[in-house]
């Protein structure tokens, strides 16, 4: 599977474009191909940002994998990442039937971040019954 550079490239801009619609905007750094698989990098991921990594043989089928799934042909991709300082590196190593396309792409997710409210209780006020952090305030108080 020696995937030519104008697909490499496309590839680099594609998941540049999707990861952006995502607000999440990364830049691929640099794409590679081999008889082995797919290559590439990425500029690390906001905080409490996470990437999940799927494959697919033909961007019109709509048909993406997750790593280590094999499709109806017999073909395996095991996506794997190793994320350093400032950029994230990614591998798609093919087994089984060989393809001679191949598609990664990345959906970044963003942690729901819960803002601290500052507001902080401790023990009884105002006649308020305590229990955990329920406060219960008689009738008529």
């Amino acid at each position: 599977m020696n995937i030519p550079s104008i697909i490499a490239t496309f590839i680099a801009l594609f998941l540049s474009c999707f990861v952006a619609s995502a607000q999440e905007a990364i830049i691929v750094d640099s794409v590679s191909s081999s008889e082995a698989g797919l290559t590439f990098s990425h500029g690390s991921l906001a905080d409490g940002a996470s990437a999940e990594y799927v494959w697919s043989k033909d961007l019109l089928s709509g048909e993406w994998h997750a790593s280590g799934h094999t499709d109806g042909d017999g073909t395996s991709v095991t996506i794997g990442h190793t994320a350093g300082s400032d950029s994230v590196a990614v591998s798609a190593a093919v087994s089984g039937t060989a393809t001679d396309t191949l598609f990664v792409m990345v959906n970044v997710t963003q942690a729901e971040v819960i803002p601290d409210t500052g507001v902080a209780f401790s023990g009884s006020f105002g006649g308020a019954a305590v229990d955990g952090n329920t406060y219960t305030v008689a009738t008529g108080s």
